[in-house]
């Protein structure tokens, strides 16, 4: 009798959004991608028969998301599918092929399906890294595949996991100022009738951002004139 069995690759992170040669940082889109695979020569990981004479064994996908220690949101779903290469993994996203989990609740997304011997399924999500996090803070995630293989056979279960390390990098502020008089552009000083232009250089200088994304990190510029 041929029993089915269970591997897992990944996850493994791919940088999507900011600088790719670049230490990962704030405002950064990061896709895991995980492949669960039944290898060739074994049984099949099939749903119940209609008639009762065999048992549900199907595989189970689990990931938890609270790994990322809120130092990362989740942009969209956690996706599925069966095409790694161009729909649903490293090669490519299609969501009208990379269809979400059956469950995503409490950061744990799970997803239960059969699975044919010699064949693999595919998982896909994003996250965003947020703007507030430690010196020192990571990106942690595991993935898991498990089913009950019946006849008799111990269960199955498969992990992987990945920690992605988060540099630290602070946005600064330099501000510069200047003033024209487009009506007599000569001058030394200015006359009542002058008109008189204001120019504001906001820069940042720093190694961060300055954004929205996630806590609102941004500058707020004011003025106020005085004679």
């Amino acid at each position: 009798m041929l029993h089915p069995g269970l591997e897992i690759s990944g996850p493994t992170v791919t940088k999507i959004k900011g600088d790719v040669n670049g230490p990962v940082r704030a405002g950064d889109h990061l896709q895991y991608d995980v492949t669960v695979t039944n290898p060739a020569g074994g049984g099949d990981w099939t749903l119940a028969a209609s008639n009762g004479w065999a048992s549900d064994k199907r595989v189970t996908f689990t990931t938890d998301l609270a790994g990322l220690g809120g130092h990362a949101l989740l942009v969209g779903d956690v996706g599925q599918g069966t095409n790694g290469d161009r729909h649903c993994g490293s090669g490519g996203w299609n969501q009208y092929y990379c269809k979400p989990v059956d469950k995503l609740e409490n950061n744990v997304a799970s997803h239960t399906f059969a699975l044919d011997a010699g064949k693999s399924h595919f998982f896909s999500y994003r996250v965003e890294v947020s703007n507030d996090y430690p010196t020192g803070a990571t990106l942690k995630n595991e993935a898991c595949a498990s089913g009950e293989p019946g006849n008799g056979q111990p269960s199955i279960k498969v992990c992987g996991d990945v920690e992605t390390e988060l540099e630290l990098q602070h946005p600064e502020l330099e501000i510069k100022k200047t003033v024209a008089n487009t009506t007599n552009p000569q001058a030394a000083e200015a006359r009542p009738g002058d008109v008189l232009e204001y120019t504001v250089t906001v820069k940042n200088p720093g190694r961060g951002d300055w954004n929205d994304k996630t806590n609102g990190w941004r500058p707020t510029l004011s003025a106020s004139a005085t004679t």
